[in-house]
Formats: structure tokens, sequence, C-alpha cells
């Protein structure tokens, strides 16, 4: 019988990592010929390095942790004012924040995920549309920046929105909500 788990975030995996790491690297010790690394070493040792030094510089070559980091769902509540210079905007999907989310009917939800992620505004729209089942019409304005993205939602769509969304991996980020 299958059961459900939930998806380890990358902070996770990257523990799980470490710690088979250690239990290789103890392993080795306790059971390999280590003669020929030891003659390294003190090369090593020799031009001036440290034993932790060399240490820390084998295990970031052995060891690929993952830093990029989990897509983080946050949204702001804008007051109901217009601000200075933003009446006649256009209605542009990249125009941010617009008039809709200044009127108090809608919210700005930040995920940070941008174009440094190789990532499109159609693929996060395409990809919050079929794992929270809202429709197209639902999501205003979207404008993506180089490490985020807002998106204009309405106030009445937003949290259930955001549950639906919660622990659901995009590529290889697992997305989690944090409130701002």
């Amino acid at each position: 019988m299958l059961r459900k788990k939930e998806i380890p975030t990358l902070s996770e995996v990257n523990t799980a990592t470490v710690g088979h790491t250690f239990k290789n690297i103890k392993s080795t010790i306790e059971s390999s010929d280590l003669d020929h690394s030891f003659t390294l070493i003190d090369q090593l040792e020799a031009e001036g390095m440290t034993t932790r030094e060399i240490a820390a510089a084998l295990m970031h070559k052995s060891i690929q942790l993952d830093t990029r980091k989990d897509i983080n769902l946050s949204y702001k509540m804008y007051e109901n004012s217009r601000r200075k210079g933003n009446d006649n905007r256009s209605n542009s999907r990249h125009n941010s924040p617009s008039a809709n989310a200044t009127n108090g009917n809608h919210v700005h939800v930040r995920m940070n995920v941008g174009y440094d992620d190789d990532v499109q505004v159609r693929e996060i729209l395409g990809f919050i549309r079929a794992k929270s089942k809202i429709s197209k019409n639902i999501i205003g304005n979207i404008s993506m920046r180089n490490t985020e993205t807002y998106l204009e939602v309405p106030k009445n769509s937003v949290t259930n929105m955001m549950s639906k969304l919660n622990g659901v991996k995009m590529g290889t980020k697992k997305i989690q909500n944090g409130y701002s």
C-alpha cells in the first residue's frame, strides 16, 4: 500500500545529503587504504593549505547541494486609495500595482521565482491555473522581475489559491506560503 508523503523542501534534501555524505566518509575512513590520499594532503599542506581547507574543498567538489530556494508565496493588502500618477494605467499584465490592486478588491501575491529561474509568465500562469483550478480571468496583472513575480488576485480568491498551491512543486522548487 502506498502512503502519501509531503514533498521535502530543498533544505531538508540538503540536510539528508550531508548526513548521507557523513556516513560515506566514516565508512571510507574505516575500510579503505588511504595512503595515496595522505600523500596528496601532505603536498597540499606543504603549499600552505590547512587540513580543514583541504577537507572543505574536497567535500564541496563531491557534494552537490542545491543552492536554489523553494518558491515562497506571500501577499500584501493594498489600502483603498489610488497612488499618485496611476490614474491612467493600462490593464497590461505587466503593470504593477494597478488600480485593481489599490481599490481594495485585489491583493498582490509575490512568488520568489522570476526570469533568473528560466521561467516565463505564461508558465507561471498555466501552473497556477492548473494546480489551483481557478479561472484564467481571476488573475489580473502579472509583473515578473529577475528573482520574483507579482500576481494580482481578488481578495476572495487568494486564500483558496494559496492553500491549493502550498506544498506543490513547480519544476524542482516546492511552493511554501508566507504572508507579508
